[in-house]
């Protein structure tokens, strides 16, 4: 009795059965057809659920992407900025003369902000706007967003600073 050719592939069974021997598949090629068989089973019936729930395919492909830039933090926008360099030209100032932390500081916008040009490489933050009623709208709101007052005092940013200045 002879024995059984195994074959891999239907190339290898019509050659075997061309010679005229019996043959039997491989079982490991016989194991891997039928995951295969199963894999692309799965693979359909997953872009079937896919299709039907669009919520599904935007967790795993993130379909839907803002357009533009990213929204910037309040804190980082210029009207802040331009506060922070002018509450602290309004402190070097204060502490240069010698008063406490609770002392106000008034002076007119365009004289603080040529202030704070001198005294702070500004990046040029003060150049637009250029007309004086929406610079002084800016600095509104920044100081509005960073809490400081109009005599411009904030515990925040003192409380933050003096926590800074012990790390450093």
């Amino acid at each position: 009795m002879s024995e059984k050719r195994i074959v891999k592939g239907l190339f290898g069974a019509l050659q075997a059965d061309a010679d005229g021997v019996e043959w039997e598949t491989d079982s490991s090629e016989l194991k891997q057809e039928i995951e295969n068989e199963r894999l692309i089973s799965l693979a359909h019936h997953a872009m079937q659920r896919l299709s039907e729930d669009p919520r599904l395919a935007a967790l795993f492909f993130n379909v839907e992407k803002p357009l533009g830039q990213p929204p910037k933090q309040p804190f980082q926008t210029n009207n802040a900025k331009r506060a922070m360099a002018l509450y602290m030209a309004a402190r070097c100032i204060c502490e240069a003369r010698g008063y406490g932390k609770d002392a106000t500081f008034e002076m007119h916008l365009l004289k603080h902000i040529t202030l704070a040009k001198a005294l702070f490489p500004t990046n040029d933050i003060f150049d637009k706007p250029k007309a004086s009623n929406k610079m002084r709208a800016s600095v509104k709101r920044g100081r509005e967003i960073l809490g400081i007052d109009r005599y411009w005092r904030s515990s925040n940013l003192e409380d933050l600073l003096n926590t800074v200045w012990k790390i450093c």
